[in-house]
């Protein structure tokens, strides 16, 4: 979720808080204070959300929310609770819309990034198996060059170093 998101859900949340404060006839802010008749309109919740003039213009919600309970009248205090519930819970849904998408694509890439990591592991296998493959070619190659006579001189001076990490079979 952006930081725009953020804040305008902040300050849908004030708007709503405000809605409700002044349906209850109990504003906060000093200028609705001294009103006896209180008008439920744009103007004055974002007066008593403490918002700037027009916060509310991007809001549609709200501004339908507000406009639905002056149509009501009579029925203010079950629409304003039903409203906010809906609009709660609409806010609960996106959020988790999002964050389901985010796992899912997030599971995809681990699934791409594991299939990955096992060719080259099957590659890194077969070109360990070459390379072992070949090495000992090489040492019997090189084995095959020296004469009959000298190899066993070879592996006895070898051993007798004491520098190397063969260890002798004894038979």
């Amino acid at each position: 979720m952006s930081l725009r998101e953020i804040k305008k859900e902040k300050t849908a949340l004030k708007a709503i808080e405000a809605i409700k404060r002044i349906q209850d006839g109990k504003p906060n802010h000093r200028k609705l204070l001294n009103r006896d008749n209180l008008k439920l309109n744009q103007h004055t919740v974002e007066q008593e959300a403490g918002l700037g003039v027009g916060a509310l213009k991007h809001h549609n919600d709200i501004l339908t929310m507000i406009s639905n309970i002056n149509l009501t009248g009579s029925e203010q205090e079950k629409t304003t609770g039903t409203q906010t519930d809906i609009y709660l819970l609409n806010q609960q849904i996106i959020k988790l819309k999002a964050q389901k998408k985010a796992a899912i694509t997030g599971k995809k890439d681990a699934i791409a990034l594991k299939k990955s990591y096992a060719e080259q592991l099957e590659t890194l296998k077969y070109e360990n198996k070459m390379l072992h493959q070949h090495h000992a070619e090489v040492v019997s190659a090189l084995f095959d060059l020296i004469p009959q006579e000298d190899r066993e001189g070879i592996v006895i001076k070898a051993m007798s170093h004491g520098n190397t990490n063969v260890v002798p079979i004894k038979s």
